[in-house]
């Protein structure tokens, strides 16, 4: 077996248990008497043992073993479940994670000799009596049953192409872990993890699990084409039966990992049939009028063609809750160097957004909740004095909005502080004097500014002056948002809305200044008929909207066109509208976002740009970047 040809699947596997281990450990310290917890620990460490000394990773498959020995302890009661023994596990979980990243530095040798340094100090004497009734847990590989209850032999057969059968089986013996003690493991799993199984393996497993939950469990691991379950009191002497393949048990079927890039460039292809099925239909309307049987079949391709891109940007699409999980632990960590008591509350896990934008989506949110745990919560004895808890809580919640996924991160500290904005911006030279009059979101506006901080240290957590301004700048770049609130005493919320996708949209073209444009639908609120304009703002259903004549500012700025045959295109961000004045409308489309670097000087809001049916370009515009354009929020100098 060549280990190096499934390095990918063994790291993406990997980096499942290393969260599932950082998650797990960060539940046990809020509650030590959770049951089952460090069973689940045990056998993520254990398989992640195994997988490493498959691949050949010695040092994260020693360091699996130490903390596999600190677990083993825990599981029999002779080691307390307190801060020291998680910070301990906390630091072997990450010595893990460096291993297999960074093999080639080696295991530490520092975390190696805490962890056995704890085991030793903490493990009872060879004469001590068991630490509870039921006897000191048995090893995985234990040739006796370990756990009352029934007992039941499984044989199990991997599929003859199995790419990697020793890091599968291992997957089938986490699986039956998972519904009770396992042993008898045959060839033993030493040998399978050496790569030397040939053929079938079994084992037996106790537990109250029935033989059709057993057998589901174990072919949820995948690449399963056979698996028999017996009740163990009945087979000895029996002849092995084989079930069917076939059966009404409901499993999962097996999962296919793909390179992110591979998916980029089908992306990318599924895009460019987009533009060339539209420039089809242009070339061939009217010969499609005249021919029904051609009009039919181009529908027909067209229909494939849109479901085709609904499923493959499903594919791009994954849970906001594989980026949500890293957080408790940084959160707990910044607390634990800060003196503070936080509580990371989650939710939303589910709401899905396109895999491209996912890390930006992380970078953004550690400067959020940095921010929050440093700026926001209190100390505790100060929390005291307030009446408050002496736990601070941030809420970290996910929703989806039509096109977009709103995100917040809240707390409930002692909120922004106005004064000290205030102060702040008059000694950087932002502002002449505390100006008394300016709202809560212009002072809040103040903290996006480059470079603005009102920590009066710098730690290791915040205090740079380069959070909130980034945070708001890449929002932006990714056609987001991002809003600030506040109650004074009662905490603060950010909120960044980020669009599913970048790659597809729906838009709206438009003709200005003699050249098409595209406005993505997600931004547009509203077609409506020019009335009153006089020559900054608008009048749309009885509100008045900041205004932007595109005839004028797409022309160069000349000229003073009529106002016959124009419409208004309403656009809206964050809450705030503006109209954008047009030649006429060209209608819908399906826009292949392109990333473009328009030259120093351009009108700061465009987005991206596409390919028109006729092969012609067309800048799209960026909805928040037009509103704050529009209100006066983007720089009005950066146009030519």
């Amino acid at each position: 077996m060549d280990p190096s040809r499934y390095s990918e699947l063994f790291h993406s596997e990997a980096r499942e248990h290393l969260g599932t281990l950082t998650r797990l450990l960060l539940e046990l310290e809020r509650d030590p008497e959770r049951p089952g917890v460090v069973e689940q620990l045990f056998r993520s460490v254990h398989t992640l043992k195994g997988s490493s000394a498959a691949m050949g990773y010695q040092s994260a498959s020693e360091v699996a073993h130490a903390l596999e020995e600190l677990l083993a302890r825990l599981r029999q009661g002779s080691l307390a479940i307190g801060p020291t023994t998680i910070d301990l596990l906390l630091q072997g979980a990450d010595a893990l994670e460096r291993a297999i990243e960074h093999p080639e530095e080696g295991a530490s040798a520092v975390v190696l000799d805490r962890l056995a340094a704890y085991v030793e100090a903490g493990a009872p004497s060879r004469t001590a009596a068991p630490a509870s009734s039921a006897g000191p847990a048995a090893t995985p590989d234990s040739g006796a049953p370990t756990s009352a209850g029934p007992a039941h032999r499984v044989k199990v057969r991997l599929e003859s192409d199995t790419a990697l059968p020793a890091v599968r089986a291992t997957l089938v013996l986490r699986a039956a872990r998972s519904l009770g003690e396992v042993s008898q493991i045959q060839p033993p799993e030493a040998s399978i993890l050496a790569g030397e199984l040939q053929g079938p393996f079994a084992f037996v497993i106790h537990g109250e699990a029935t033989p059709e939950q057993i057998e589901a469990a174990v072919r949820s691991a995948g690449e399963v084409a056979e698996v028999e379950v017996n009740p163990l009191a009945t087979t000895e002497g029996e002849p092995e039966r084989t079930r069917p393949r076939e059966d009404r048990t409901p499993r999962l079927g097996p999962i296919v990992r793909v390179p992110q890039s591979r998916l980029d460039a089908l992306v990318d292809q599924v895009g460019e049939l987009i533009i060339a099925r539209d420039r089809l239909r242009r070339t061939v309307a009217e010969p499609a009028e005249a021919d029904p049987e051609l009009a039919e079949s181009l529908e027909g391709v067209s229909r494939l063609i849109d479901d085709l891109r609904e499923e493959i940007m499903r594919l791009r699409m994954v849970p906001v809750g594989e980026v949500f999980d890293r957080f408790p632990r940084m959160v707990r960590d910044a607390a634990r160097r800060l003196d503070r008591r936080v509580e990371l509350e989650i939710s939303g896990r589910e709401e899905e957004v396109d895999r491209g934008l996912l890390n930006e989506v992380a970078d953004l949110l550690v400067h959020l909740l940095r921010n929050a745990v440093d700026h926001g919560i209190e100390p505790p004895e100060e929390r005291e004095r307030a009446g408050k808890p002496r736990v601070g809580r941030i809420r970290l919640s996910a929703i989806r909005e039509a096109s977009m996924v709103r995100i917040e991160v809240a707390d409930d500290g002692r909120g922004l502080q106005r004064e000290r904005i205030l102060a702040t911006a008059v000694k950087r030279g932002l502002i002449e004097a505390p100006d008394r009059h300016l709202s809560d979101q212009e002072i809040w506006a103040l903290l996006t500014t480059p470079g603005f901080s009102t920590s009066e240290r710098v730690t290791d957590v915040s205090g740079r002056g380069v959070g909130l301004d980034m945070v708001r700048t890449r929002a932006q770049a990714l056609g987001g948002s991002l809003e600030v609130r506040s109650e004074a005493g009662k905490g603060a919320t950010f909120t960044l809305r980020i669009p599913l996708s970048l790659t597809l949209v729906r838009a709206l073209r438009f003709e200005a200044g003699g050249a098409y444009y595209s406005v993505p639908l997600s931004g547009v609120v509203e077609v409506a008929e020019l009335v009153d304009y006089d020559g900054h703002s608008l009048q749309v259903r009885g509100e008045t909207l900041p205004a932007l004549d595109l005839r004028v500012l797409f022309a160069g700025g000349s000229g003073s066109p009529g106002r016959e045959n124009v419409a208004v295109v309403v656009v809206e961000f964050g809450g705030e509208k503006a109209g954008l004045i047009v030649a006429a409308l060209e209608g819908q489309h399906q826009a292949v976002v392109k990333p473009v670097d328009l030259p120093e000087g351009a009108l700061p809001i465009f987005g991206g740009a596409t390919i028109l049916p006729d092969g012609r370009p067309s800048l799209i515009l960026d909805p928040a970047r037009t509103v704050a354009f529009a209100t006066g929020r983007a720089d009005l100098s950066a146009r030519a």
